[in-house]
């Protein structure tokens, strides 16, 4: 099968590039850490957070114990009253009366799918609030 002479050049320079970056790739130099038997970037990170672990002074008991302080000062939706809802930032009566009405809750994420506070308002208390189960869920008449 005969071939145009560009046809011919055009093959002729495709093998050549492809042949010059086959090369090119296997001259590459391999990874150090892969290589000499090191841990990864993976292998990096835990080392370090078991050594961040080790310099913290902070047992996992006191983790524990800090956690459910935090837990306990957190106000619970289904429960808190108004005057404790307004203790919150930028929760105003109004606010806290809609709060209220749309009790229960079963997230906290609730307060913005169901449109009773605004996305920044929620991101501002979010940590400052739990949702405990209510003791009975009843639905609501419509």
């Amino acid at each position: 099968m005969a071939f145009p002479k560009e046809s011919r050049a055009l093959l002729a320079a495709t093998l050549l590039l492809t042949g010059i970056l086959a090369r090119a790739q296997d001259e590459q130099p391999k990874p150090q850490a892969a290589a000499a038997g090191q841990p990864g970037a993976k292998g990096q990170r835990k080392a370090k957070a078991a050594k961040a672990a080790k310099a913290d002074p902070k047992s996992a008991a006191e983790r524990a114990a800090a956690h459910e302080a935090m837990l306990a000062r957190q106000l619970d939706l289904n429960a808190a009253p108004k005057e404790q809802l307004k203790t919150l930032p930028g929760v105003t009566d109004a606010i806290a009366d809609q709060i209220i009405a749309g009790r229960p809750y079963l997230t906290k994420a609730h307060l913005v799918t169901r449109k009773v506070v605004s996305d920044a308002l929620y991101g501002a208390i979010r940590n400052q609030i739990k949702v405990l189960p209510p003791k009975t869920l009843t639905p609501k008449a419509p």
